[in-house]
């Protein structure tokens, strides 16, 4: 029963019942006090008044809203004198008060609203309710706070999943940036070890035709030495790319592999340290 009523203060279902209910009241109202004219323009101020408190936020702000709800609790209370459907504007008047307002204010408008239906009641002359079930027309305030509590709980889970969303994509963008770190490191120091590479093989080539040995020292300058070391380089920096994790210092450098036996000694600050102790012992032997 209690999803029944949460059901009818959906957005779409409000304009539909208040309506619904207005029309009925039209057709089956008893004049108050034999003023007709009076009585039909009460329910229809009534019913204005149901409609216009469904208006968003963006066309109607607090306080004015405020006033509706006032306005709309009097004129159900006073419209409870003219029974029939006219009966149920209060019974919706309550709901709504419970629906929208905090639990406080709510409170204080369903009692105001009470309290004016109980002294219009008795107007329906034999028609009129006992006072208890009168009583009982504020006890529809409960689908409205039951209403409320559900819609905040859903905003509060929507702000939940959202919050999550957010740090899931924070926590994403976070793990990239720390990727493109460590692969830039990587590629960093792949091009630092193959270009100090290739500087030394230049350093040992030009010791080499400074010390007369021309074959060995042009090795290192030919055009398939170079563009074996940036193939290498190039092949280097594609397999940090793809993630796979491979020791460069394990493996020769293709760029020294490829050219004649005196240059496939690997390179090292020692061969440079020895060549001027090779070129005072040619020189010892000239002499």
């Amino acid at each position: 029963m209690s999803n029944i009523w949460i059901d009818l203060f959906d957005e779409r279902v409000q304009p539909l019942l208040a309506a619904f209910l207005v029309t009925l009241s039209l057709l089956t109202v008893r004049p108050i006090g034999g003023h007709t004219v009076l009585t039909y323009g009460l329910v229809a101020l009534c019913g204005a008044f149901a409609f216009v408190r469904l208006l968003s936020d963006r066309w109607l702000s607090l306080w004015p809203r405020f006033a509706v709800s006032v306005a709309f609790g009097v004129t159900a209370g006073l419209a409870f004198g003219a029974s029939g459907w006219c009966v149920s504007l209060a019974f919706v008047a309550c709901s709504h008060f419970g629906a929208r307002w905090p639990t406080r204010v709510a409170i204080c408008l369903t009692l105001m609203t009470v309290a004016i239906a109980m002294i219009s009641n008795p107007a329906a002359g034999s028609a009129a309710w006992n006072w208890y079930a009168v009583i009982l027309v504020g006890l529809t305030i409960l689908p409205g706070l039951a209403s409320q509590s559900r819609r905040r709980t859903l905003q509060l889970s929507r702000q939940l999943v959202e919050q999550t969303q957010r740090t899931a994509e924070s926590d994403a963008r976070a793990s990239a940036m720390a990727e493109r770190t460590r692969i830039a490191r990587d590629i960093h120091d792949v091009l630092a070890h193959t270009l100090s590479g290739v500087s030394l093989q230049l350093d040992l080539a030009d010791a080499q035709l400074e010390l007369g040995r021309q074959e060995e020292g042009r090795g290192p300058c030919r055009p398939r030495a170079v563009w074996s070391s940036t193939g290498s380089m190039r092949r280097d920096a594609l397999f940090v790319r793809s993630g796979t994790e491979r020791s460069t210092c394990a493996r020769p450098s293709s760029g020294w592999s490829n050219r004649g036996s005196s240059s496939r000694l690997p390179v090292t600050s020692t061969h440079s340290k020895r060549l001027p102790g090779k070129r005072r012992s040619g020189s010892s032997k000239r002499r």
